[in-house]
């Protein structure tokens, strides 16, 4: 992962409101789609650890950014999961973050909400990141850019990862790339 400065990894970390933009599709009547907001227990606030911060007046190296980074990092690790959703057929829009292995075979990957999470800026919150073992491994690459559906039977299960920590999983599941 690189490293941004910290006024714009704060910034970033201030703006996340779990909001996908993807382009909606037609759902599939043999699962459930879901919005990254589903994955979000009710009441729970991805901002609160920057609450009383005023992120346009520090600097990179303020201490106060540093300790509001480390506190960010610590609470999206630990974020609750939505345990209504284990064992759920579901449908999801995302990102891939492939985990290792040849980029042209992907079997095992993040899916995360918006492009570039893990890559330039903290990864997101753990009820925010998927880990994702398709049942088959790709064949077709999977462009990080693009948006991509992995269809699956949705798990409350951690893993603790170099690129983020996921709170949810989808083995077995398949992907397709969004064409529009």
């Amino acid at each position: 992962m690189t490293m941004p400065s910290r006024r714009l990894t704060l910034q970033a970390l201030a703006a996340f409101g779990g909001a996908c933009l993807l382009p909606t599709a037609r759902a599939d009547t043999t699962v459930r789609e879901l919005k990254w907001s589903a994955l979000l227990p009710a009441g729970w606030d991805a901002k609160a650890p920057l609450q009383g911060l005023d992120l346009d007046s520090l600097e990179d190296n303020d201490p106060r950014a540093r300790e509001a980074l480390a506190r960010a990092r610590d609470y999206w690790k630990s974020a609750p999961v939505e345990r209504s959703l284990d064992g759920v057929r579901a449908r999801l829009p995302g990102y891939v973050v492939p985990m290792s292995g040849d980029a042209r075979i992907i079997g095992e990957f993040l899916l995360v909400p918006y492009f570039g999470a893990c890559i330039h800026v903290p990864p997101p919150p753990a009820n925010q990141i998927v880990h994702v073992k398709l049942d088959k491994p790709s064949r077709t690459p999977l462009r990080v850019m693009r948006a991509v559906w992995v269809t699956g039977t949705l798990r409350v299960e951690r893993l603790t990862s170099a690129m983020g920590d996921a709170g949810y999983a989808m083995h077995g599941a398949s992907v397709e790339t969004y064409t529009r």
